[in-house]
Formats: C-alpha cells, structure tokens, sequence
C-alpha cells in the first residue's frame, strides 16, 4: 500500500472511529437539560459534534499521521490506529456511563474511588472498541475499498472544522454575554475547554460589562492555587482548659444527609440526637471526602488543599489538644481513606494511623485504643464509618421496603439505607461502651458526616456526591450531646468551618478571635454564615441561603435553591469578592 492511500485510508478509519464516539457519548447530551433558544441548541450540538472529532481526527493527526509521512510500516500503522481507536471509543463509553449516572468525569483519582467493577468494565469496553476497530479496519483498507478517496476526507475534515469553529464563535459571545443556556454546557464534555474572550473584547472592543466581569474573575480566580507560604495560625493561641477538661468524640458517617436522621434507618443516631444539640440547617464545606473532612478539621476552605498538602501543615485544630496533653485517637473504616491525602495533613501529627478496615473494625480499634490509653489524661477521638456511599452485602439487616438490587436510584437508595443503617449499629456499640465505663458525662460526643448523597431528587441527574453542591450533597447532620448544655434544637445556618472555633473556644477556652485560624465562629454564638466556600475534587463553589455560584476554573454557572441553573448574570459581587479574600487570607505574599 502505497503512503498515499495508506493516508487516505487511515483517515477514513478515524472518520469511522470518530462516527462510533458520537455513538457511543450520546448520554452527555441525555443528561443536558435541552435549552429553549435556538442558539443555544445549534451551539450544543456543533459543541458535542466539533469536540468529539477534534479527539477522533486530532489523534489522527498528531499521533498517525506522523507515522505515515515517515513511512512507518503499514501493518504497525495499523495496529496502532486500532489500539488509539479502541482506547477512544472505550474511554467515551465508560466516561458517559459514569457522567450519565453521577455527574463528574473519569480521572485518576475517580477510577480509585469507584473501585474494581469500573475499571474491568473500563478493559472490556475497550476490547468490544477494539474489536469494531478491526472490523472497520478491514472495511477501509480491503480490496473492496475502492470508495475510499481523497476527496471525501478533505470535505469531511472541512465539516469537522467549520463545526469545531462555528461551536467555538457561539461560545466565545456568549462567555462575553454570560448567556447562561451556552455556557452550561462546558461540564457536561470530558476534558473540554472552549474559547473565552472576555478579556480581549474588554480591552480591545469595551464590549464587557465591568461589574460582571470583577464578578467572574473572583470566580475564575477562587480554585487558583494561592502563591506564597501558609500564615495559619495569624496568631498563636492562647487557651486555658483547666485542670479536668472534657473529653472530645467526633463520629463521623460518610455520606450521610442530614434528612436520615429517622428511626427506621438509624435509630441510635436518632436516640442521641434527642439528647443533643441539634443544629438543623448545618452545612459541610465540601462535597466529597477530602474536602468535607478538610473544612471539618481546619475550618476553612477547601481551595486550600494544595498548599496545606505541599507543607504537610497539620490543622490547629488537632496540634492544640494534643499541646494541651490529649491523647489522640483516629480510627477510619477504610485504609483506602490514605489516598485522599489526610494522613499527611488533618492526621499528620496522630502517630501510627490504623489499618482497619470495615466500619465494625473501625469499632473495634476504638474500643481497643480506648481500654489501653493512660486514664489519667483526656482524649480526642475521631471514629469514621464509611458503609453508606459503598455496598450493602447480604449480611447487613435490610430497612427499606425496597430490594437493594431494584435497578435505578430506588435500589441505589435502599442500598444506602441499608449501609447507614449498619454504621448506625456500630456508632450505637461505641455509645454504649463510653456509658458502660462512665465516660458519657465526661466526653463531648459530635456526629456528623462528610458530605450528603443525592439520588436525582431535583431530577437534574446529579447522583452520589462530588456531583454537585445542591443540599443533598452539602447538607449534613450536626449532632452535639455536651455535659453541662441542655439539648435543644438550633435552626440558624451552621457548617464545618464552624466546629474547630467551637471546641477551641468553648473546650479549651482559647482567646483567641476564630478568624486567626477559621473561617467560622463557634456554633454556641448567634452567628450565622451569608455564604461559604465549598470544594470538589475539581470545582469550587460560593453557596449562598438561595443561590450557589460554581466556578470550575476558566468559566462558572449559577444555580438556585432547587440547583436548577440561573439564566441571570451575576447580580451581587460582594459576596463572590468575600469569599476570593477568604481563600487568600491565610497565605503569606
């Protein structure tokens, strides 16, 4: 085969390759809400048709071709294009599947967390790929192949661009105009970043709106990752805890929402919450584990991550108990629980983290860690159970009325309730084993979670978590039963940044203001938050009583109380403005 035709005919193939990627991505465009206007749908559609071939023909081009004009071996040509091809059409495969049911693209960190089941789905979705390549293969490059012309790539690949274009032109307007029903679409594509121009045409043409474009840029600039060194603490603290403080529990359910805590799913949580401080309108600061458990130690925002990481700075949170004498304990369900990277920050300062795993061995090493530690000084202990966002096995007691094997969000939620309701019987185990030896009224008892879970309730598509930052996902339990206060329920808006603040100040009675270490105030105050910074794996957002404003880097979107996406621009900044200082405050220039 002669390099002309050889170049004809792989083209061709990667025509035919990028055909079955829009085959096979068709659920990106299931699962966006289809806009009314008529720019919007032509914009969706060359979007989704000009990005997918930019992956089938730009493989192509960058990869393929290059080994044609060098006169590379047909045969491995070939076998190359086969594998780039199957690889592709894999990839799109498992990545709409996981986006369809989930809302977040693959990555590293998502195939790790999603476990085994995806990744050998991921290795045969990639043979079925590979096997249609071949056949395709042998359709474009066979005897009979006489249709295959030069001619016909060359106007192929001219639609491709003019479609690639005229998607990149609509969304460059429209990201000057902040035209919602175009903009939103951006996430809804793997890996896609499209042309902005807001900085161009305000310089040059002065076709910005200014006040928007300070609104954006905050935005834009929320995720960044801030230059310089920590300044946390501001200051050092100053505390007095007093000869017999108390003792501190933190237990934590992953994923659980604050709208189950209900007898039927879990009743011990629910007998605690009745003799506790209940705060109802309590708010993580994160979606996910990371995140969520991020704000809960340190109390501020999740941007903060990657420097706090990098200097492997422990929160003050932990450093000042352990300062003040108290024996730490920390004891996750889940060994896995590493990979999110707490062992070198909220946890870098607790000596010989365990290696349970499973919520009941988790119970376990607590009870164990607590029989052997010194009796004559305090503790702080944090118990995470992480059952719900995984399976539910035959073992665990069935409480809903629904099959866990019901395809769809109904099964998905009896599985959960199930695996709530299992870690509810192991927090029951460590309840009972602190009133057996009289530590009860000794010891500040905090249930809370991570981060909620959502199952499509907005009929938006969003399900799990680290999908969106509606309340299913945000909202989570805030249960406090502390020696010496009367339980009550508390309906002013508290969140994680709220719960270093609350036991440094009321525990061991720091002076110090919270705003030297925290972005929040202790939950015992009146204060109540106007907005705080949530955090994904991947986005950031400015959640507000009625509005959530999510900045994903180079472009953002705003939604309402129901989550469903706003059509009007920006309409206050401050708040925005407030929460960009707040991600800065703690680094030094």
């Amino acid at each position: 085969m002669d390099r002309n035709t050889l170049l004809t005919r792989t083209a061709h193939f990667f025509f035919g390759v990028t055909l079955l990627l829009y085959l096979t991505g068709v659920r990106y465009l299931a699962a966006f809400p289809w806009p009314r206007d008529a720019l919007a749908q032509f914009y969706v559609l060359s979007a989704y048709a000009g990005y997918l071939g930019l992956l089938g023909m730009g493989v192509w081009t960058t990869l393929v071709l290059p080994l044609v004009l060098i006169r590379v071996s047909p045969r491995v040509v070939w076998t190359f294009s086969i594998v780039l091809g199957a690889i592709l059409i894999g990839g799109i495969q498992v990545d709409s599947l996981v986006f369809f049911d989930d809302r977040f693209h693959l990555s590293v960190l998502a195939l790790r967390v999603l476990g085994l089941p995806t990744f050998l789905f991921a290795t045969i979705s990639v043979v079925i790929g590979g096997a249609l390549c071949f056949f395709w293969m042998q359709v474009v490059s066979g005897p009979r192949a006489s249709w295959v012309r030069g001619g016909t790539a060359l106007a192929l690949g001219a639609a491709l661009l003019a479609t690639l274009a005229s998607s990149q032109l609509i969304h460059a307007w429209a990201d000057v105009r902040y035209h919602v029903p175009v903009t939103s679409f951006t996430p809804y594509l793997p890996w896609y970043r499209p042309l902005t121009s807001k900085h161009l045409m305000g310089r040059w043409l002065g076709v910005v709106d200014l006040s928007r474009e300070r609104a954006a840029s905050a935005m834009e600039d929320l995720g960044e990752v801030q230059e310089g060194v920590l300044d946390y603490p501001k200051e050092a603290l100053h505390c007095s805890p007093g000869s017999d403080p108390l003792n501190v529990l933190i237990i934590g359910l992953d994923a659980m929402r604050a709208d189950y805590v209900v007898e039927r799913v879990t009743p011990n949580i629910t007998r605690f919450a009745q003799g506790a401080l209940r705060f109802e309108s309590h708010w993580s600061g994160g979606n996910g584990t990371r995140p969520g458990l991020f704000s809960l130690f340190y109390g501020i925002p999740a941007t903060y991550w990657t420097a706090f990481y990098a200097a492997q700075q422990a929160p003050v949170l932990i450093e000042t108990f352990q300062s003040h004498g108290y024996q730490v304990g920390v004891f996750p369900s889940n060994p896995a629980d590493r990979l999110v990277g707490l062992e070198r920050t909220a946890f870098r300062t607790v000596g010989d983290l365990p290696r349970t795993a499973g919520d009941a061995a988790a119970t376990e090493g607590w009870l164990d860690w607590l029989e052997k530690r010194d009796p004559s000084r305090p503790f702080f202990g944090f118990v995470f159970y992480e059952s719900a966002p995984g399976a539910c096995p035959p073992e665990y007691e069935r409480v809903s009325e629904v099959s866990v094997d019901t395809p769809g969000d109904d099964g998905r939620r009896a599985c959960y309730e199930t695996a709530l309701h299992f870690a509810d019987g192991q927090l029951g185990r460590v309840l009972e084993h602190l009133e057996s030896k009289g530590l009860a009224d000794r010891t500040l008892i905090m249930v809370t979670s991570d981060h909620g879970e959502e199952f499509n309730e907005n009929g938006l598509g969003f399900r799990g978590h680290g999908s969106s930052y509606s309340r299913y996902q945000l909202h989570t339990p805030m249960l406090i039963r502390w020696p010496g206060h009367t339980p009550d329920r508390v309906t002013r808006r508290t969140s994680h940044n709220d719960v270093a603040p609350t036991l440094l100040s009321e525990v061991l009675h720091c002076s110090n203001p919270p705003s030297d270490y925290s972005s929040g105030k202790s939950m015992l105050s009146n204060d109540e938050w106007d907005w705080i910074v949530a955090a994904s794996y991947t986005s950031h957002a400015v959640v507000e009583p009625e509005r959530v404003t999510v900045s994903y880097g180079s472009y953002f979107e705003v939604r309402g109380a129901d989550y469903e996406v706003l059509e009007a621009p920006l309409t206050n900044p401050e708040p925005l403005a407030a929460a960009l200082r707040e991600t800065g405050r703690f680094m030094r220039r």
